[in-house]
């Protein structure tokens, strides 16, 4: 019994170790394959091929490729395929889109049940409902269902309202003071019935508020066309231009040139007031206008001044 223990012992002994020599495989699947090896080889973990799992220098192992896939080899689509070698078939690949292979790639919108991750919500105009993908990969929204404005659901985000459905809105919520809002025919907010306290700014001029002038905007503030200097006492419209302007609600008239007319003083602005320094070509005297602003030469004989 000894006897035949120990050849046994020998056989096993060289047919473990002719199966490596110097740390190379031996190109046969056995139960030495599966031992990791000290050499550092290329087949350090020997591949099993036919286990399904990728080991060693196999490229695939059934249907584990690891992380490869047709994109890896330059294809557009497709699906790999392992042949029984463990290695890779690309036979799958391809750069053809193929319309009807339940990928939706290249200028296809759709491929059976593969939309791209669109639904009806994405499509303008629709709410809900299920896309249904033509022999063509073409999109159909036979099946999709419409927003309606005027069913008095507002649906979002297509409708702000719609008739008695304000959609959360009031007129608060949209920067005014008070009032009734209600839905216009086209599904957005009617402002109409909303109400705004009077303030320096809203355009209107309010007495109550001690408004004299409101331009709106900021501060009421602008140019008042209905208004010049002369509209104020002592004051006349600068001969290189000026305004009156509107600012915090009150008239603004510091571009206007200040003027007392009749206190016989000849003063910035006037041309003349009460005496005149021109005088009269022959005889006569000129008068200065009542305005300050002229010298009427018409009291001269010849009717003419310097």
């Amino acid at each position: 019994m000894t006897k035949y223990l120990a050849v046994f012992c020998v056989v096993c002994f060289l047919g473990c170790t002719t199966d490596y020599h110097a740390g190379q495989p031996d190109g046969t699947v056995d139960a030495t394959d599966a031992m990791t090896q000290q050499d550092g080889s290329p087949d350090a973990v020997a591949s099993i091929c036919g286990n399904g799992v990728v080991t060693g220098t196999e490229q695939c192992d059934g249907q584990d490729f690891g992380v490869l896939t047709c994109g890896t080899f330059g294809f557009v689509h497709g699906v790999l395929m392992c042949n029984s070698a463990c290695a890779v078939d690309t036979s799958g690949c391809s750069n053809t889109t193929v319309c009807g292979d339940g990928i939706a790639e290249g200028t296809e919108e759709c491929d059976q049940d593969d939309f791209r991750g669109v639904w009806c919500g994405d499509v303008p105009g629709f709410v809900a409902g299920q896309l249904v993908c033509t022999g063509s990969c073409t999109i159909s929204t036979t099946l999709c269902l419409v927003s309606v404005c005027g069913d008095e659901v507002t649906t979002t985000p297509y409708e702000q309202c719609d008739g008695p459905d304000l959609g959360g809105l009031d007129c608060l919520g949209l920067g005014f003071d008070g009032g009734a809002l209600s839905c216009a025919d086209d599904c957005t907010p009617d402002t109409a019935g909303c109400t705004m306290d009077p303030f320096c700014g809203d355009g209107i001029v309010d007495e109550a508020l001690g408004e004299e002038c409101d331009e709106g905007g900021d501060q009421g503030y602008g140019i008042v066309d209905d208004k010049t200097c002369s509209d104020f006492l002592n004051l006349r419209d600068d001969p290189a231009g000026s305004h009156i302007y509107c600012g915090q609600c009150l008239y603004w008239t510091n571009q206007c040139i200040f003027q007392f007319c009749g206190n016989g003083i000849h003063e910035y602005g006037e041309v003349c007031d009460g005496s005149t320094s021109k005088h009269c070509l022959g005889t006569g005297t000129p008068v200065c206008a009542t305005d300050c602003g002229s010298v009427d030469c018409s009291a001269c004989e010849s009717g003419a001044c310097m």
